[in-house]
């Protein structure tokens, strides 16, 4: 294999380690390059050598999630009606609510209908919403 003549030209000068021993350590890292007013040097990457690698294993028991939903949380949710009625002020969902609700949503992405029938969800759904 033929390597390129940059190949490892400033890592041991400027780290001051020698890549070639067969397990380098954290001593790696420590480098007394000089300093100069104004100029800051970061530390080289970390040699595959001294990366963590995961070890296989398994979770214990007490750290699973246990899943227990019951029944269709959805079953209590108001259908959509397409055709809204005109909006009522609801309890939390005022009509100031209302107004700064469209100016963060009207994006652009829904059109003048879609944002109706979410207004109307919203207002539905007012006690979900703090």
């Amino acid at each position: 294999r033929q390597q390129s003549p940059y190949h490892n030209v400033y890592a041991p000068t400027l780290l001051g380690a020698n890549f070639s021993s067969a397990a380098p350590t954290a001593d790696v890292f420590k480098a007394d390059a000089p300093k100069c007013k104004g100029v800051q040097t970061k530390k080289k990457y970390k040699p595959v050598a001294l990366k963590v690698k995961p070890v296989a294993g398994t979770v214990p028991e007490d750290f699973h999630v246990e899943r227990d939903i019951k029944g269709d949380p959805l079953a209590d949710m108001p259908p959509l009606n397409p055709n809204p009625p005109p909006f009522l002020p609801t309890g939390h969902f005022t009509e100031e609510r209302k107004s700064q609700f469209l100016k963060e949503h009207d994006t652009g992405f829904l059109h003048a209908d879609e944002l109706k029938i979410l207004v109307d969800l919203v207002a539905k759904q007012n006690q979900a919403f703090a």
